[in-house]
This record gives structure tokens, C-alpha cells and sequence, in this order.
């Protein structure tokens, strides 16, 4: 590997949806001053799936039921949100993610994004139990594809909650397990054609 390309986290190529919003004014200001985690939603409120896990006793069904519980909490807030301030999308842009690691991914645009600018950006990934990860990021290099007319622009992670870096984590290790196993196979059926 390369000294100049080293990553702190593994890295997958994938299809998540995504939700941008370019900061500017007081909300640009807050990432600056460090307080970006501030711009994610009710990140102070108790979550009751929390609340009712810890008067459950613990064992593997309980776990799975709270992951099940989780997992529909977060999709209904999803949509209930979507529902409840339609006004807000108008003012979000939707992009494809195409990579992703724990510190950083790359997306898809129709226009470019200038190096250096923050990005709030939700981040829909089905695969996960957070199903909806917000996160801060800054653009450090866009590049238009010849091919698609549209512009790759990668960026690095600003702020986020660790257990949603750690759903992402989760997902490009799944991801990676999938296409070691689909190798695998197909290098075993090659080798009974043989």
C-alpha cells in the first residue's frame, strides 16, 4: 500500500441514498466552533426503545426483539419526519453514495461542490439498525466523470455519533464479507469446469 494512501477505515462500494444540505450562516458556525453535533435531531431526547430495553432482562431474544424494535422506531421516525416537514426537503438536495469507510465516502452529483464545504448530510442505509445516520462532512476534492456527466465528490466525517460510524463500520464489513464469499465461489466453479 501506498504511504500517501493510507485509511484509517476500511472502505466498500455501495448505493445508499443520501440526503445534502450545504451549511452556511450559524449553522456553519457551529461545525467550525466544534459544535456540529448540535445539528442533528433530537440527539438530547430519551429514546423509548432505550427506555423500555432496560427494564427488559437481558439475553439473546431480548436482544433481538430491541434490534427489531430499533429498527422499525427509526424507519417510522423516517417517515413521520418526511410526512411532518415536507418544507424541509425542498431546502435538501438528494445524492447516491457510491463508497463508503468509517471516516469518510464519496457521492454522486448532478453539480460540483467546492473543496471546503460542509455538508450536513443523512445518510440512508437500510442495512443498518440506525437505518438513518446524520453526520457533518467537508468536501476534499470533486471530480466530474466523463463517462455519467456527473461529478464524484469525496468528503471526510466532521462529526458523528460513534455508534452510527460504527453501523458503517458494520455495513462495509458485511459488504466485504458478501464479495470474499461471491470470489470464493466463483473461483470454485471455475475450478469444477476445469
Amino acid at each position: 500500500m501506498e504511504q500517501g494512501n493510507r485509511r484509517e477505515f476500511l472502505r466498500a462500494r455501495v448505493s445508499f441514498p443520501a440526503r445534502c444540505k450545504i451549511l452556511q450562516g450559524q449553522e456553519l458556525d457551529l461545525v467550525k466552533q466544534g459544535l456540529g453535533v448540535t445539528l442533528f435531531r433530537a440527539g438530547d431526547q430519551p429514546d423509548p426503545i432505550e427506555e423500555f430495553a432496560s427494564t427488559m432482562p437481558s439475553g439473546t431474544q431480548t436482544d433481538i426483539l430491541y434490534h427489531c424494535f430499533q429498527n422499525l422506531n427509526n424507519k417510522l421516525d423516517f417517515i413521520i419526519e418526511q410526512l411532518a416537514f415536507p418544507e424541509e426537503t425542498t431546502r435538501l438536495s438528494y445524492k447516491e453514495v457510491i463508497e463508503i469507510s468509517g471516516s469518510g465516502f464519496k457521492l454522486l452529483s448532478k453539480e460540483a461542490i467546492p473543496d471546503g464545504t460542509y455538508m450536513k448530510v443523512d445518510l440512508i442505509m437500510p442495512s443498518t439498525i440506525q437505518f438513518r445516520i446524520e453526520l457533518i462532512a467537508e468536501v476534499i476534492r470533486t471530480e466530474l466523470d466523463t463517462e455519467t456527466g456527473k461529478y464524484e465528490v469525496a468528503a471526510k466525517i466532521i462529526d458523528i455519533d460513534e455508534t452510527a460510524r460504527d453501523a458503517i463500520i458494520e455495513a462495509v464489513f458485511r459488504k466485504q464479507r458478501k464479495v470474499i464469499r461471491k470470489e470464493k465461489a466463483l473461483k470454485e466453479g471455475l475450478r469444477e469446469q476445469d
